[in-house]
């Protein structure tokens, strides 16, 4: 017993020590609060906070998240949503892209599912010439 003890403590503090936030904490495991608020109609109308495993953040895109939340909205509300038919927007309006990175995603943002295909992105802007030399 003592030695399993010391092992697991070891082991422990040796991967929070070397990878600063610790192994498997929540810290690393970004929170969002998803919203579903469009309609007249409060029936309608869904919150629900949600913990991504950081494997989804480092991995997947926007589109990943979306599917869940729409998954759920479904299956709780006996709706037919599809990522298609909604996207995201953050609190300011933001456009999250499905093909962006979860990454882009702040920690405990609150994540609004609109009506509406996702817009087209904005097209880049032009590169700024080089200077001659």
């Amino acid at each position: 017993l003592g030695l399993g003890v010391g092992v697991g403590l070891g082991l422990g503090l040796g991967l929070g020590l070397g990878l600063g936030l610790g192994f498997g904490s929540t810290a690393a495991m970004p929170k969002v609060y998803f919203h579903y608020t469009e309609g007249e109609d409060a029936e309608a109308h869904l919150t629900q906070k949600v913990t991504l495993p950081k494997s989804w953040v480092e991995q997947h895109p926007v589109l990943k998240a979306h599917q869940l939340f729409i998954d759920t909205y479904n299956k709780k509300r006996n709706a037919l949503l599809t990522t298609e038919s909604t996207h995201l927007e953050l609190d300011d309006g933001t456009v999250l892209y499905p093909g962006d990175p979860l990454s882009v995603v702040p920690n405990r943002a609150d994540l609004h599912l609109r009506r509406g295909p996702c817009p087209e992105r904005p097209p880049a802007a032009p590169a700024a010439a080089a200077a001659p030399a």
